[in-house]
């Protein structure tokens, strides 16, 4: 007779219990810092976008700047996720998108820069594209650090993060936006930065070692990758 499927249940003690292991806490607070600098730049880009052209074609490119590497890479960045060292995919994901970010307030500072649209597009690109790297290892990551019984409050603890960091993001980005047009993009670098660190803090689990030397390790996970990709598209 076969045996029913056993389901996780939710952790004992909810968020609290879960927060108590250290390496989920990091993680944790690192996904909240870069949602919400994610957040903070997408609404603030609508508003510079809008501040720049004046029109609402500008805006819905930018948009969709932001938007079309979620589809375009989001499928090689799952297979990234499961074949590289999943800490340096989280960290340099995160100083990555800080350094982008920080771009934008620094072309401003170049008069030929400052209200030119492509160089904002070009930013943006970049700074999604980067952006797919950190889910996939997120979510690759937290079933190694946390028992089974702990990964439906992780889920959860993971969707609140998401709803609310828009929620903040879209609140904060106008008023931040007045204080000085480029002031949002500085916050979100920094939180970036702070989300950076923490993954370095953490304690998270390397990938199983395998007995090949290794730079035939390297080249054999490259296949693997690419062929993973293939069968992916």
């Amino acid at each position: 007779m076969e045996e029913p499927i056993r389901f996780p249940v939710e952790a004992p003690g909810g968020f609290r219990a879960v927060l108590k292991f250290t390496a989920f806490r990091n993680i944790w607070f690192a996904q909240l810092a870069a949602q919400l600098a994610d957040k903070f730049l997408l609404f603030s880009l609508i508003i510079l976008a809008f501040k720049i052209s004046g029109g609402s074609t500008p805006v819905a490119i930018t948009l969709l700047t932001y938007t079309v590497p979620a589809v375009l890479f989001a499928p090689p960045a799952g297979v990234i996720a499961d074949r590289m060292n999943r800490k340096q995919i989280m960290m340099w994901s995160n100083f990555g998108r800080a350094a982008a970010v920080a771009l934008i307030p620094l072309a401003a500072l170049v008069p030929g820069l400052r209200n030119d649209f492509l160089h904002l597009l070009l930013i943006t690109l970049v700074f999604s594209t980067v952006g797919q790297l950190f889910a996939p290892a997120e979510a690759a990551v937290i079933p190694t650090i946390l028992p089974r019984s702990a990964l439906i409050t992780a889920n959860s603890m993971a969707l609140l993060t998401m709803v609310l960091t828009l929620v903040v993001g879209g609140a904060l980005a106008p008023i931040l936006s007045r204080i000085d047009l480029y002031t949002p993009y500085w916050v979100a670098a920094v939180l970036l930065i702070v989300a950076g660190a923490l993954i370095f803090a953490s304690d998270i689990p390397r990938l199983p070692p395998t007995t090949e030397p290794p730079v035939a390790e390297s080249r054999s996970r490259f296949r693997r990758m690419l062929a993973d990709i293939k069968e992916g598209l």
